[in-house]
C-alpha cells in the first residue's frame, strides 16, 4: 500500500496541474487565484498547498510539461535517415504537441514575466537546446543538398514562429484536425526550405502615416493619447506585463501627473485598448497602400511587399507586437471584439494576395487562411527574438521569410 502512495500523490499533482493549466490559459496568471485552482480541482485550499506550495510554483510545472513533450520529439525524427523527412517529421510532430498542449503553450509564452529568475534561466536553456536540434537538422539537409543555403538561424526562427503561434488561432472545433493541419504546415514550410524559385522583383516602399484616414475607412475612432503616454505604456506593458504595471508608474514614465494621465483615459484598460488600436490601424494602413498598387505588379511582388512591410515594424515596434500577442486577453470583451475585427481585416488582406496568386496559377492550391496565419505567426514571432543591433536588418529578415514562403507556395513548372 505504501508503495502506491507516491504514485497516487503524483497522479493527483498532475490532475491539479491540468486544472491550473486550463485556468491560467483562459484567465491568465494575474487573474487566477489559488482559491480558483482549489475550487476547480475540487480540493480544499489546505490540500492544494500540500501539492503546490505557492501559485508561482505552478508555472515551472506547466512549463516542464510542455518542454518534456517537445523534447520527446527527438526519437521521432531520429528514426528517419533522410534530412528532408527528418525536418518534415519534426514539424508535423511539433505541430501536434503544440495543439495537444495548447493551454500550456499559451502559459509558456505569455506568462514568462512571472517565472522565478532561476526557473526562467533553466527553461530558456532547455528551449535553446531544443531549437538547436532543429537547426542541426536544417544544416544536415543543407550538407546533403536537400535544402537551399539559407541563413539557418533566420530560417529556424521563421519556422518556430510560424508553428509556435498556432496556440493563438487554432480551434479544435474548427475546419482542420491535428493531422490535416500538421500536414498543411509542414508541407508549406519544408517546401519553402527546399524548393528554389526566381526571386520576385522589389519595389521601393514609402510609408506615409494616414492613420486617421484608415480609422475612418474601417469605422473606428483613432486614439488621441499624447505620444509620451503611448510610449511609456508600451514600454512598461511589454517589459513588465499589463497586470504588473500600475497607472502611477505609467504617469511617472510619461512625465505627467496621475491626474494628468486620467484626463486622457478612464482606466488602465483604456490604455491597453489604445495601444492595440494604434497598432492595428498602422498595419491596416500598410495593407491599404499595397492594395492601392496591386494593379502595378504580380501577386508575388505584392506578397513580398506585405511580408517586408510587416517585418519592418520589428525595428521600432516590436514592443507593440508583444503587447498585441501577450496582453490581448486583458481587454474587455467589447474592446477585444473591436480589435479582433480589425485583425481579421488584416489577415483577410494577406489571404486575398494568396488567392490572387492561386488564381493566376503562380501559387499552389494551398488553404489561404491557414497560410496567412502561418506567415503572420512567423513574422510576429520576430518580436521574441529579433534585435535591431543584430547582423541583419528587419528588412533583410523579411526578404528571407518572403523567399522562404514564395518557394513553398510556388506552383511547380
Amino acid at each position: 500500500m505504501a508503495s502506491r502512495a507516491p504514485a497516487a500523490k503524483q497522479k493527483r499533482r498532475e490532475e491539479i496541474i491540468d486544472v491550473a493549466t486550463a485556468l491560467l490559459g483562459s484567465k491568465g496568471y494575474g487573474h487566477t487565484t489559488m482559491d480558483d485552482i482549489a475550487a476547480a480541482a475540487n480540493v480544499t485550499k489546505r490540500t492544494l498547498y500540500r501539492y503546490v506550495p505557492t501559485k508561482q510554483d505552478i508555472l515551472p510545472m506547466i512549463h516542464e510539461r510542455f518542454l518534456r513533450a517537445a523534447e520527446d520529439l527527438n526519437y521521432r525524427y531520429n528514426s528517419e535517415d533522410d534530412p528532408t523527412k527528418q525536418v518534415l517529421t519534426f514539424i508535423r510532430s511539433f505541430v501536434t504537441v503544440l495543439v495537444e498542449h495548447q493551454n500550456a503553450v499559451r502559459v509558456f509564452f505569455e506568462e514568462q514575466y512571472n517565472l522565478p529568475p532561476e526557473a526562467r534561466s533553466k527553461i530558456v536553456d532547455r528551449r535553446d537546446a531544443f531549437e538547436r536540434g532543429f537547426r542541426d537538422l536544417v544544416r544536415a539537409g543543407q550538407r546533403a543538398g536537400a535544402f537551399r543555403q539559407w541563413d539557418v538561424d533566420i530560417a529556424a526562427f521563421g519556422v518556430f514562429g510560424a508553428v509556435g503561434s498556432i496556440y493563438l488561432w487554432y480551434s479544435p472545433s474548427g475546419e482542420f484536425g491535428i493531422e490535416e493541419l500538421s500536414g498543411l504546415m509542414s508541407d508549406l514550410l519544408v517546401g519553402g526550405l527546399a524548393e528554389a524559385v526566381p526571386r520576385a522583383s522589389k519595389r521601393p516602399h514609402k510609408r506615409a502615416s494616414r492613420l486617421e484616414q484608415t480609422a475612418e475607412a474601417v469605422g473606428v475612432e483613432p486614439t488621441k493619447l499624447p505620444p509620451p503616454v503611448i510610449e511609456a505604456a508600451t514600454r512598461l506593458f511589454a517589459t513588465r506585463g499589463y497586470l504588473e504595471t500600475n497607472t502611477r508608474e505609467i504617469a511617472e514614465a510619461a512625465g505627467v501627473t496621475k491626474s494628468g494621465l486620467f484626463y486622457h483615459i478612464g482606466s488602465k484598460e483604456d490604455l491597453l485598448y489604445a495601444l492595440n488600436l494604434q497598432f492595428c490601424l498602422a498595419r491596416l494602413d500598410d495593407l491599404r497602400q499595397v492594395q492601392a498598387s496591386q494593379g502595378l505588379g504580380d501577386p508575388g511582388s505584392h506578397f513580398r511587399r506585405l511580408v517586408i512591410n510587416h517585418s519592418r515594424i520589428m525595428e521600432k515596434e516590436s514592443a507593440s507586437v508583444r503587447i498585441s500577442l501577450d496582453q490581448h486577453r486583458y481587454l474587455t470583451e467589447d474592446n477585444r471584439a473591436r480589435i479582433d475585427a480589425l485583425h481579421r481585416q488584416y489577415v483577410d488582406g494577406f489571404e486575398r494576395v494568396i488567392r490572387d496568386g492561386i488564381d493566376a496559377g503562380v501559387f499552389k492550391r494551398v488553404h489561404p487562411h491557414v497560410t496567412a496565419l502561418t506567415l503572420l505567426g512567423m513574422l510576429n514571432w520576430m518580436s521574441r527574438w529579433y534585435r535591431s543591433s543584430g547582423r541583419l536588418t528587419a528588412n533583410q529578415v523579411g526578404a528571407v521569410f518572403a523567399d522562404l514562403f514564395l518557394q513553398g507556395l510556388a506552383e511547380p513548372s
